[in-house]
C-alpha cells in the first residue's frame, strides 16, 4: 500500500525532500496520519482486499486473472506481463493499463 503515499507528498521510508533538501522519514510526517486514515476508510468500505498483506505472487496472479483486483503495481516483465498472457486465455479482452499517480487530498500529484 505504500505506493499511495506519494499522493500525500511523502514516501513510506526515508527520502530527500525536494523542496527543503532535508532527509525525512515519511511515517513521521503529519501527512502520514491522513494517508493512514484514508487507507483505513478504504479498507472498511471494502476497496482494499482484506488479504492484501498475505497474498503471494501466485495468489495475486489468480485474483488478477479472475478480475477480482482493481489495482496493483509491478513491472511489465514480471507479474503484470505473465498475468496478462494467462488471463487472456479466459478473457481475450483482458488488459492491464498504466495509470497516472493518485491525486492527493490537496488535488495534487507528486
Amino acid at each position: 500500500m505504500s505506493e499511495f503515499t506519494a499522493a500525500w507528498g511523502i514516501l513510506d521510508g526515508f527520502y530527500k525532500d525536494p523542496a527543503s533538501g532535508k532527509l525525512l522519514y515519511g511515517p513521521l510526517q503529519p501527512q502520514y496520519k491522513d494517508y493512514l486514515t484514508t487507507m483505513a476508510s478504504w479498507y472498511k468500505k471494502g476497496l482494499i482486499d482484506p488479504e492484501f498483506a498475505s497474498t503471494d505472487a501466485k495468489g495475486l496472479t489468480t485474483k488478477l486473472q479472475n478480475e477480482l483486483v482493481g489495482t496493483t503495481y509491478g513491472s511489465l516483465g514480471s507479474i503484470i506481463g505473465n498475468t496478462t498472457t494467462l488471463a487472456r486465455t479466459k478473457n481475450p479482452n483482458f488488459s492491464l493499463i498504466g495509470v497516472k499517480p493518485p491525486i492527493g487530498p490537496n488535488r495534487q500529484t507528486h
